[in-house]
């Protein structure tokens, strides 16, 4: 492989990772959890660390998805990751750093309110096969009102 050849091939990873952080990102938003599922390895983890640095909660595949949705309540949940900063360890390893907003709108009784937020989620990535899925992600909160 030559070097023009393996920048390229750097490069289609690195579309293929951004692509499955926006079908993550959408699928979340639409609260489409078997889609949101197939995102992740089979043994997929996301943990979800406050400002402190204090674990909040924690979930395994397959059932992350349903953790967000007990967390996040019935209200409207919005995500929007941007600015990556993408590594590729190996052929079927790879790692991202994301910064990150999300809005969990309450339902619209009087206790109900929005809760908007900022984080960094650092994951990690596997091959599976043709595809690449979500090994873990570390969601650090660093502002939330």
């Amino acid at each position: 492989m030559t070097e023009r050849s393996a920048h390229l091939a750097r490069l289609l990873v690195f579309e293929e990772l951004r692509s499955l952080q926006g079908r993550l990102c959408r699928a979340a938003g639409d609260r489409a959890w078997d889609e949101f599922e197939r995102c992740f390895a089979a043994d997929g983890q996301l943990r979800v660390y406050e400002p402190d640095g204090s674990l909040a909660w924690f979930a395994l595949s397959p059932h992350i998805g349903a953790t967000i949705d007990v967390e996040a309540g019935s209200g409207t949940l919005v995500v929007h990751s941007f600015g990556g900063e993408l590594t590729l360890r190996a052929e079927s390893r790879a790692e991202a750093v994301w910064a990150a907003e999300y809005v969990v709108g309450q339902d619209g009784s009087a206790a109900g309110r929005a809760h908007h937020g900022y984080c960094r989620m650092h994951q990690t990535y596997l091959r599976d096969g043709e595809r690449w899925v979500i090994r873990s992600i570390d969601l650090i909160r660093r502002l939330q009102d």
